[in-house]
């Protein structure tokens, strides 16, 4: 079977099988939109059999895992490492200060965000980052590519981990 066949079987059957696949992924956690989309991805450029169910779990299970790991390394650091990031132990402050740190610091790197990159870019990855929409539905507002749309935000965060590396 040729390649091109393979791939018009495997569309046809993730189009058949979707709820059932949702359903039988978000028993094991959260489901990710985002994660099942990467699998679809990584699958049908990988196809070289008919195994299509045990290859796409297997492969959202690894980008699923991924997602929740990335998320909480880029997005959510417990306050135990800003605790640690000087070597002397910090001086006590006050809960107002610190929350009028953690708000100047995110006032500084959107600041950063807005200088360096076009509106349409500082959009996005508002979109991705303050208001935690998919990939899928930033694509579709900004009429822009799911792959484009993933690599921007992707490139802006490593962007910003460069400049504020102390935060």
């Amino acid at each position: 079977m040729s390649v091109t066949e393979l791939t018009a079987r495997f569309d046809a059957w993730i189009t058949k099988e979707y709820k059932r696949l949702r359903e039988r992924l978000s028993v094991t956690g959260a489901f990710d939109e985002d994660a099942f989309h990467d699998a679809y991805i990584s699958v049908r450029s990988a196809l070289t059999d008919e195994s299509f169910s045990t290859a796409f779990c297997q492969a959202y299970k690894k980008i699923s895992k991924r997602h929740v790991s990335e998320a909480f390394a880029v997005y959510n650091p417990d306050s135990l490492f800003f605790n640690q990031l000087s070597d002397r132990a910090p001086e006590p402050m006050a809960e107002p200060e610190i929350q009028q740190d953690r708000g100047l610091l995110v006032s500084e790197i959107r600041q950063h965000v807005k200088r360096n990159y076009s509106p349409m870019y500082v959009l996005i990855w508002e979109s991705r980052t303050l208001r935690d929409m998919s990939y899928s539905d930033i694509s579709a507002m900004s009429g822009m590519g799911y792959r484009r749309v993933k690599a921007s935000i992707e490139s802006i965060n490593s962007d910003v981990r460069e400049c504020f590396a102390y935060a």
